[in-house]
């Protein structure tokens, strides 16, 4: 058992620190929450994101810009041509986010000296914007040739990558450029929710103490000096400042899921980082950067018992010490932390670690835990790579049992604080499927008890319309082609991975009948038919 398994627990202080939006009481059901007698809907509904429409091509050689995702524009026309033949004419199809990459630029723009929080203006995000339509104005044709068969509707909801279609201008822009006249709308209300009140989809980037998070959604924008900016949020001052550098020299880094992989397999590329500004950031992202969902898989289990109560007042006296316990020893990372190698690396570790709330602390705390579960779980004969925090009371066996509570905890104060306070007429109706994406991680359909059990909604992701692996498969992939594990991110290519394309589905329900979200997958080469299939099959 290596280090490995860390990340792939993913680390939910975001999620499991509980912190919400506002003070606001839940939404007080009186009675359980029942579709309406006369509610109905006679619409296909297809939920894609993340597609990531970017840099496109070199128009000198015509090769791939390393930076860009969406590489499959032969696939996503047959795609297209199926759903609007399966909902005959009756499709509505939300891009729930992300649908352009707008935080990667050719020019060097949204920068020069302003505020680390300011972003683009609207000019700038216009300018990005129209060389990313250039690019790919076959895919938006597309898009607008679909909104104008039968009674088909296109719904654009922005993402983190994307914000910027809430600047005006842009979101004209992007309307001209599909074409599909009064069948495309861009939600500037930041969800999307269908005519009978019960599916309700937003992009996931507000859930939680997310990296990704505005401070007004959706109005992520600040002034100065009479000019309005996109604010800039943490998660994307990451990849500008890390995360691209990787990127332009490795394409199929952020085709990892969860992303701290990929990161794995450039350090092995690449070599150590030169500075402990480097280590402090990924330490940030690692601890503040992954969405909830992405845990599930790992947990197993439930048991019973209560949860470990951290010694907090102990674990403040460790200083960041804490961060060198919190990372199995044959992390990549784990010898700089532990040794710093200056004043000024000890320095930026102890701002770090201060600015650890108790949340996150325990947060953290029930990762580690978990971790040693695991490990002794599935290598008994030998020592666990990694230590549980101090603790006053409680039962480690019961850990996981936490961590599910804590992060439907979260899921569901987002739904009855954050949305569903804010939708006319949720409280006496609430939507009965939630549909979100942002981790490109597609989850099947779970019920979710909120409300003391009066509200039972189904949540289901997404995943990405993208081609996403696992650390499993880039291994088995690193295998059959007997790559070392230090050229794994140089010599694969989006391409080299599995034809997978996840999407949320939900056929027309009946009167007095819940929708249905399933989850399904477009699967074809570029070039080749393609189908539509329940599992991936990779």
């Amino acid at each position: 058992m290596n280090w490995k398994l860390w990340v792939s627990v993913p680390l939910l202080a975001s999620i499991w620190s509980c912190h919400s939006s506002g003070n606001q009481d839940p939404v007080a059901l009186s009675q359980p929450a029942t579709p309406s007698p006369t509610s109905f809907s006679s619409r296909h509904v297809v939920v894609i994101s993340d597609l990531h429409f970017g840099l496109g091509k070199d128009e000198k050689t015509d090769r791939w810009h390393p930076m860009e995702d969406f590489r499959w524009p032969r696939q996503f026309g047959l795609f297209l041509e199926r759903i609007d033949h399966d909902g005959k004419g009756n499709t509505d199809l939300i891009i729930n986010g992300d649908m352009f990459e707008l935080w990667q630029s050719r020019l060097d723009d949204c920068q020069d000296n302003r505020a680390k929080d300011l972003g683009c203006t609207e000019e700038e995000s216009l300018r990005r914007l129209q060389h990313v339509v250039n690019f790919h104005h076959g895919e938006l044709q597309a898009l607008g040739s679909f909104a104008k068969r039968g009674n088909n509707r296109l719904i654009i909801i922005p993402g983190n990558h994307d914000a910027a279609l809430l600047f005006p201008t842009v979101k004209e822009a992007v309307l001209k450029a599909i074409g599909g006249g009064q069948q495309v709308h861009i939600s500037t209300n930041g969800y999307w929710l269908s005519a009978d009140g019960l599916i309700y989809a937003e992009h996931g980037h507000q859930i939680g103490q997310e990296v990704n998070k505005w401070d007004q959604w959706p109005s992520p924008f600040l002034k100065e000096n009479g000019k309005q900016y996109l604010q800039r949020p943490w998660g994307e001052k990451f990849v500008q400042d890390y995360y691209n550098r990787f990127e332009a020299q490795f394409p199929i880094i952020d085709n990892i899921s969860p992303e701290s992989e990929g990161v794995r397999y450039a350090m092995a590329a690449e070599g150590p980082f030169r500075t402990i500004k480097d280590i402090a950031g990924f330490l940030k992202f690692y601890l503040f950067g992954v969405s909830w969902s992405q845990f599930k898989a790992s947990l197993g289990k439930e048991e019973k018992g209560a949860p470990p109560e951290w010694d907090i007042d102990a674990i403040r006296q460790q200083g960041p010490r804490f961060f060198a316990e919190s990372l199995p020893t044959d992390h990549p990372f784990a010898a700089d932390v532990r040794e710093p190698k200056d004043d000024r690396e000890k320095e930026q570790l102890s701002e770090l670690f201060k600015s650890l709330s108790n949340g996150d602390i325990k947060a953290i705390c029930d990762q580690r835990a978990l971790l040693v579960a695991l490990q002794l779980e599935k290598t008994p004969t030998k020592p666990p790579t990694i230590t549980g925090c101090p603790q006053t009371t409680g039962d480690l066996g019961a850990i996981t049992q936490a961590l599910f509570r804590s992060g439907e905890k979260v899921l569901g104060e987002h739904l009855e604080k954050a949305v569903c306070q804010k939708l006319q007429g949720c409280a006496e109706k609430p939507f009965m499927v939630f549909i979100y994406s942002h981790t490109h991680l597609a989850l099947p359909p779970k019920e979710l008890t909120l409300s003391n059990g009066f509200w039972r909604p189904t949540r289901i992701n997404t995943g990405a319309w993208q081609r996403v692996a696992t650390p499993e498969e880039v291994e088995s992939i690193k295998d059959q082609r007997r790559l070392p594990k230090k050229e794994v991110l140089p010599k694969l290519n989006p391409e080299d991975l599995p034809s997978c394309y996840s999407f949320v589905l939900i056929e027309p329900y009946p009167k007095g009948k819940q929708p249905v979200p399933l989850l399904r997958y477009w699967i074809g080469e570029e070039g080749q038919p393609g189908m539509i299939k329940n599992q991936c099959n990779r």
